[in-house]
């Protein structure tokens, strides 16, 4: 059995698009993110990552996010994002925001604009 991480999916400075996998056995799923939109992939393709951990998950992700220097990186709100990103977002010093609902980017200021709900989605931010 393999595990990969889809979904992992970040833009350099220049913008160029970038995707992410893990696990073992995951090198056929490259080309399904080259297809979605990613203009390069980097896997982690190991047999010690046949099974999901947090730790290995979290390093690898770390690590490639500590080479390539991204600005942004989004992963998919699943079980297994929910469970190692927080920890990936710790190590290398950044914030996190989940459960976003609208995503922008303001070009001028070079930031990333997150609409998140509060409050059981009761009250949203202006």
């Amino acid at each position: 059995m393999s595990c990969s991480i889809k979904g992992v999916s970040w833009r350099t400075p220049e913008g160029t698009s970038l995707g992410g996998l893990a696990g073992q056995g995951v090198s056929s799923s490259a080309q399904s993110l080259i297809e979605y939109g990613a203009d390069r992939v980097y896997m982690v393709d190991h047999p010690s990552l046949e099974g999901f951990t947090d730790d290995l998950y979290g390093d690898c992700l770390t690590r490639i996010i500590r080479t390539y220097r991204p600005e942004i990186v989004l992963a998919g709100a699943t079980s297994v994002g929910r469970s190692f990103i927080p920890k990936v977002a710790t190590q290398i010093g950044t914030g996190l925001t989940a459960d976003c609902t609208d995503l922008a980017i303001d070009t001028e200021k070079r930031l990333l604009l997150q609409t998140r709900p509060a409050f059981g989605e009761t009250l949203w931010p202006p």
